[in-house]
This record gives C-alpha cells, sequence and structure tokens, in this order.
C-alpha cells in the first residue's frame, strides 16, 4: 500500500501582498473617519463655547441692566456702570446676593469681560456700549437713538452691548432699566 503525501498550500506572495493592500485600505477610511469625527467634535465644542459664552453674557448683562436704578455718567461705549438698590434676592454681576446700593462695572481688558474686576467671559476680541435715549420722547428708542456717550444720562432708558468673540461670533442684544420705565410711566 503506497500512502499519499499530503501537500499543504499556503498564501502565495501576491496573494499576502494583495491581501496587506485590502487591509491597508481599510484601515485608511478608519483613521479618516476618526478623524472628520474628531474634527466635528471639536468644531461643535467651540460652537457651544462660544454660545454659552454669549447666552451668558446677555443674560448677565442683562439682568444687572433690569433691576438698575440708573446708568452713571462714567459709562463709555468700553465700560458700563450700572447703580442699584438691592433687595430681596437681587444679585449683583458675580451672584451674590446685595442689600443697599450696589454699583456693578463692567470692562473691556485683555479679551476677557470683566465686572467688578472679576472675569465674567474670555476669549473676546471687541465689546461696544450703546445707550438708548428716548430724544424725540415718543415712547419708543429707535436704532438712531442709540449713541455711545449721551449729553443726559438721566435720559438714557436702555443699553445695547455688542461682543465679538475670537472665533468671529458677534451677538447684540438690548436691555432695558425696567425699574426706571415703570416708575416713568407709573404715574
Amino acid at each position: 500500500m503506497q500512502l499519499k503525501k499530503s501537500i499543504q498550500s499556503g498564501f502565495t506572495l501576491i496573494e499576502l501582498m494583495i491581501s496587506l493592500l485590502i487591509g491597508l485600505f481599510i484601515m485608511g477610511g478608519v483613521i479618516s473617519a476618526f478623524v472628520v469625527n474628531q474634527q466635528t467634535v471639536n468644531t461643535k465644542r467651540n460652537l457651544d463655547n462660544t454660545q454659552e459664552a454669549l447666552r451668558f453674557t446677555a443674560n448677565t448683562v442683562s439682568r444687572i441692566v433690569r433691576q438698575a436704578d440708573s446708568i452713571s455718567n462714567t459709562s463709555t461705549s468700553s465700560q458700563l456702570v450700572v447703580s442699584f438698590t438691592g433687595g430681596t434676592g437681587l444679585k449683583n454681576c458675580l451672584g451674590q446676593v446685595v442689600s443697599g446700593v450696589q454699583t456693578n462695572t463692567f470692562t473691556y481688558s485683555s479679551n476677557q469681560l470683566l465686572c467688578n474686576n472679576t472675569a465674567l467671559v474670555g476669549d473676546i476680541t471687541a465689546i461696544s456700549f450703546l445707550y438708548g435715549v428716548d430724544a424725540n420722547a415718543d415712547g419708543y428708542i429707535t436704532n438712531a437713538e442709540y449713541i455711545a456717550a449721551p449729553t443726559n444720562w438721566a435720559l438714557v432708558d436702555s443699553v445695547r452691548m455688542s461682543m465679538t468673540l475670537s472665533n468671529g461670533k458677534t451677538n447684540s442684544f438690548t436691555a432695558t432699566l425696567r425699574n426706571k420705565l415703570i416708575s416713568k410711566y407709573a404715574s
């Protein structure tokens, strides 16, 4: 009886090279998808941070202006000085409950919005404040009635703030001195 020799056959060098090439294409696609996904996540994170910074600033400045009794004549296009009388539940720009007369000063310095010399938001490239004065006494403040330096600060009824972040996103909002307008039109 004759024994059969079993011949083991393997992969040829060409087959191995082709399978390695296919594996490299698949790995390249996976790595490319991963990199694109990471870039998307980073872009979304930056947009979320920008949106949150703008929202926080708008809410904080608006809240302080709404509870204000007056805007100081030391305010400028790059500084807002607001005075109000504290009371139950009223907080300053740093979130601290206050009583008595309180002054909050918003300034722009070193790419930051500061309140009472404490940084609130960073990565800012520009801030401007305009002050709304109902010059014609018609009960409305038009865009033309927002000015950088009012001659009579007692007539200021609202504040418009524009803020540009380092990524180029700009937001503008307007806040009204609610206490002043309530007392003005209540009588």
